[in-house]
């Protein structure tokens, strides 16, 4: 499965300030997810930040491994803004069942990137990028960057099949436009499911 990068970021930062926003506690193990979709906005495909040769492989029930190349043809700077869509949906074979879920929006994406301790820290670190804002233009690389959930809560509101859409901008031009689905349950559900399978 190829995806660009950025989106991986994106989904973890958007489940980490939906479970504070709802009043959960972060950093609670045992939330396992399955990426069906990242890409690029259809309708935005002229993105100036292109990745490429980019790939992810599920390496575990809650982690996402990803090798690639980022060319950033338009530095971004702070502020930095993300606004981020999102919808939930009965199944992933039943599309007309998705209804608006939450809007998360902010100005400080550049705050997020050198803060220690996150969900998306070790991510971060295994790419060349630099550590805050600016990211100037430039040629980065990742290998086996790693995006784990298993520091997601298993919040019951969370399970179920969603679809995101997400944008930023950086020094009023817009640096970032993606679309994802995805899968988002619990480990132990999860298992259950496959020892019944085996049985």
């Amino acid at each position: 499965m190829n995806m660009p990068l950025s989106k991986g970021l994106v989904l973890i930062v958007l489940l980490y300030h939906i479970l504070k926003a709802r009043g959960a506690t972060p950093f609670i193990s045992g939330a396992s997810i399955r990426i069906e979709k990242f890409e690029q906005c259809p309708d935005k495909l002229e993105m100036p930040n292109v990745f490429s040769r980019t790939r992810a492989s599920q390496t575990g029930l809650n982690d996402v491994s990803i090798d690639g190349s980022i060319y950033v043809r338009q530095e971004i700077v702070d502020p930095a803004s993300l606004k981020v869509m999102l919808y939930k949906c009965e199944s992933k074979d039943a599309p007309s069942t998705c209804e608006y879920y939450y809007t998360y929006s902010t100005q400080e994406f550049c705050k997020f990137l050198g803060m220690d301790g996150m969900p998306w820290t070790e991510f971060w670190f295994q790419t060349t990028m630099p550590r805050s804002c600016p990211i100037p233009v430039g040629n980065y690389s990742m290998n086996g960057a790693k995006i784990s959930m298993a520091n997601i809560p298993d919040a019951p509101f969370l399970h179920g099949y969603w679809k995101i859409r997400s944008t930023g901008k950086s020094g009023g031009k817009s640096w970032h436009c993606a679309v994802a689905e995805f899968s988002f349950g619990s480990v132990v559900q999860k298992r259950r499911h496959n020892k019944q399978k085996q049985g």
